[in-house]
């Protein structure tokens, strides 16, 4: 029933270097109540319900950066997109903290490990790994790639995907259209 702002950018292909610094920077972005996004849009200017920013892995070509912002009643999309942009063009200008960076790696390396406890996710890994890469041991290695990443390779791949080219659509409910009208 809320208005919802989606944004989607081109990013690096899964298995990259580049798309695991993409996963930690998007732990920084929103990843839970302490990331910048919800922080900035829903604790200090609340102007938004819920955030979610995430890497969408895809092998051939490119893969996706996506998210969406929830509007509160009383905000607009231009505010909640501005806002968004200045935090997204932040991630270039300023390096992300130590304690940022110590998060996003303790947010994947607990939910890596959580994962890696299921045997489905255990079989789904090692067929993607093999199929994807023909490298079933990647399983073993991919947790490593994640914590490696660094404050500066946050910064560049940032750099590279946030620069401006990306696709907005605006959810707006038809009840908020009718009353418009």
């Amino acid at each position: 029933p809320l208005e919802r702002v989606h944004v989607g950018y081109r990013s690096p292909a899964f298995g990259t270097r580049e798309f695991d610094a993409l996963e930690v920077a998007t732990q920084i972005l929103a990843g839970g109540r302490g990331s910048r996004l919800h922080r900035r849009l829903v604790r200090e200017e609340q102007v938004a319900q819920d955030v979610a920013f995430f890497a969408l892995p895809l092998v051939a070509g490119s893969s996706v950066a996506a998210g969406w912002v929830t509007l509160r009643p009383d905000s607009d999309a231009a505010t909640v997109e501005g806002i968004l942009d200045q935090e997204l063009r932040r991630m270039v200008r300023e390096p992300v903290t130590d304690d940022e960076l110590a998060r996003a790696h303790a947010l994947i390396e607990s939910s890596e490990l959580s994962a890696l406890s299921r045997m489905d996710e255990v079989a789904d890994r090692l067929s993607m790994y093999s199929t994807y890469f023909d490298r079933p041991e990647l399983i073993n290695e991919q947790l490593g790639r994640y914590l490696a990443v660094d404050a500066e390779a946050v910064r560049d791949v940032c750099a590279s995907v946030f620069r401006g080219e990306r696709a907005t659509i605006t959810y707006v409910p038809r009840a908020t259209e009718e009353a418009a009208a």
